[in-house]
């Protein structure tokens, strides 16, 4: 992760990719998992799992060490056919599922709806993934969470909401720029811990996931009212982003 982070690792090198979702799932929990879980993970998942209320299953959690309690890559049998969980978390009553994405969207997609309670068997990647949560754990509860790039995560969240995933799993989604505004924001770490926090949020900056969060000028406009420029005029902004805006796209700032 280290030389990743320095450029030490080329972008177009076989096996270690800058697109990698295998290695940012393991680059991220693999350093999460040194942290009490109190302090960093339980935190993250808190502040960031949507819908918010999901966060019920989150807040009653008493976990301190957990780096036996997390897998990574976890293939379940379903139907005759092996199914992999990225991150599977089986944490006192609850049983946690991770899909983690990157850039790419989901493995398998249909048009599957079975919200007029028809009983068709959906094969996208989500629902599979809830089947197989679905069969182990006995009587705890089960949740299963989609981890990706905000604007990509709405989308794959809208279009399988109104499906039957599966009785009895739910589904939330967490995306990597509120990870990272969280993981920025916290406190009550030791130094050690500290930069292992420091580490990651370099990793993901440069993965670009740093959110817009304003910019500075030093011309004062009332909220109420606009600027408008005409001519030649020496004002300088400071925009607060890394994000690059590639041929015929543009932001806009409100």
């Amino acid at each position: 992760m280290i030389a990743e982070i320095h450029n030490k690792v080329s972008s177009s090198c076989s096996n270690l990719t800058e697109r990698s979702e295998d290695a940012l799932t393991g680059y991220f929990f693999g350093c999460m998992r040194y942290i009490p879980f109190d302090k960093g993970l339980k935190e993250v998942l808190l502040q960031c799992i949507r819908p918010s209320e999901l966060s019920k299953y989150i807040e009653p959690l008493k976990v301190f060490e957990w780096s036996d309690k997390i897998e990574f890559w976890k293939r379940i049998k379903v139907e005759n056919k092996s199914t992999e969980i990225d991150v599977y978390l089986d944490l006192e009553d609850i049983l946690i599922g991770i899909e983690v994405k990157y850039l790419s969207g989901l493995s398998s997609e249909d048009d599957v709806d079975n919200s007029n309670g028809n009983n068709q068997i959906s094969y996208n990647q989500l629902s599979r993934e809830a089947r197989a949560l679905s069969q182990i754990g006995n009587n705890k509860s089960k949740l299963l969470i989609l981890l990706a790039d905000e604007l990509s995560c709405t989308k794959i969240y809208q279009s399988v909401q109104m499906r039957n995933i599966i009785n009895g799993v739910e589904l939330g989604y967490i995306s990597w720029q509120e990870v990272l505004m969280v993981l920025s924001n916290l406190d009550n770490l030791t130094q050690y811990e500290q930069v292992i926090i420091n580490d990651i949020i370099l990793l993901l900056e440069k993965k670009g996931f740093r959110r817009f969060v304003n910019f500075d000028t030093d011309v004062n406009v009332d909220k109420n009212n606009y600027w408008s420029f005409t001519g030649r005029i020496n004002i300088k902004f400071d925009f607060k982003t890394e994000k690059k805006v590639r041929k015929g796209e543009y932001y806009e700032f409100g």
